[in-house]
């Protein structure tokens, strides 16, 4: 609704808000982060499994493992560095809402987190279900 507005006002009044960009912009960031984690909270993350059916079931279990203790590695450094990035935002704020930039900058580290914490989840779930990951 608010791009919508944001549109009309720009295009038919040639008047706009710059907070609505803004705040468009971080918003679209918290659901691609956030909404990462729900995908992978049910393991229906995109995979290209074309090299992997090429293997015996027993090493697709095994490429899997090491897959997901890669994707654990990404998601734990991604996590660390974003709270980094979170400490940085904390001494400025947006030019147009004029917020303190550390919340923008939390999503990093929320959606990774939250990624983290899911794929830990599914690799044990797969671990004590014996199915591939």
């Amino acid at each position: 609704m608010l791009i919508f507005m944001e549109v009309v006002l720009r295009y038919v009044f040639n008047f706009g808000f710059r907070w609505v960009e803004e705040l468009t912009c971080y918003s679209f960031i918290y659901v691609a982060l956030l909404g990462a984690s729900t995908v992978s909270k049910d393991n229906e993350q995109m995979k290209i499994d074309v090299f992997r059916k090429l293997f015996s079931p027993g090493l697709q279990y095994s490429i899997s493992l090491v897959f997901s203790a890669l994707t654990l590695l990404f998601l734990g450094v991604l996590t660390y560095e974003g709270i980094k990035f979170f400490k940085v935002g904390l001494g400025g704020k947006s030019a147009a809402l004029e917020v303190n930039l550390a919340i923008p900058y939390l999503a990093v580290p929320l959606g990774a987190l939250f990624m983290f914490i899911q794929e830990v989840r599914n690799l044990l779930k797969n671990l004590t279900d014996g199915k591939n990951v």
